[in-house]
């Protein structure tokens, strides 16, 4: 049998592998004791505590219209895509998938406390997922639009909940951002 050249092969070499997961474990580690000695644990906590009040009816122009604010189904509808707004803001504006989790936590942990049955109807994942699928796509805004009128009860003017579903989310976007900066969080 004729001998080959085998020294391009490389072994696994599980101790380097332990010792890399050892590594990344411990900076983890010391990266979310930083962030609970500097206060962004806990100012992470309070900010989404603070983003489950926020209120659909306080919008343009949903605050202006009574029939609206009138119908529950359209404003579970507004609500959950304000809270779906806020959830991917927070991941997109904290830096840190420690500090956006803790804030999306304390904001789901605040719904199950003051709306449980909100919580309960959110959870089905259906509006979520359209919008997610919404935000992968190059003109999301008239996507997550178009999800949002195909959501709501209505189906008088889909064009103007479109419309209106971009305006939440252009709303909402901006006050989670707003209300972020107010918590003057320390550099990571």
């Amino acid at each position: 049998m004729a001998k080959t050249d085998d020294s391009d092969i490389k072994i696994f070499e599980a101790a380097k592998s332990k010792d890399r997961q050892t590594d990344d474990l411990l900076e983890a580690a010391a990266f979310l004791h930083r962030q609970r000695a500097n206060g962004n644990i806990e100012k992470a906590r309070l900010l989404g505590a603070g983003l489950a009040l926020l209120d659909p009816g306080d919008f343009e122009p949903i605050n202006t219209s009574m029939q609206l604010k009138s119908d529950s189904e359209f404003m579970h509808q507004a609500r959950a895509l304000l809270v779906f707004v806020v959830q991917t803001t927070l991941h997109g504006q904290l830096g840190s998938d420690v500090l956006s989790s803790c804030a999306v936590n304390a904001m789901y942990d605040k719904l199950i406390e003051n709306q449980a049955d909100f919580y309960e109807r959110i959870c089905d994942g259906t509006a979520f997922t359209l919008y997610t699928l919404a935000m992968k796509e190059k003109d999301f805004e008239a996507k997550l639009g178009e999800a949002f009128a195909a959501l709501c009860p209505s189906e008088a003017d889909k064009d103007f909940f479109k419309q209106l579903g971009i305006k939440i989310f252009y709303g909402a976007s901006a006050a989670t951002m707003k209300i972020i900066e107010k918590y003057k969080f320390s550099p990571l």
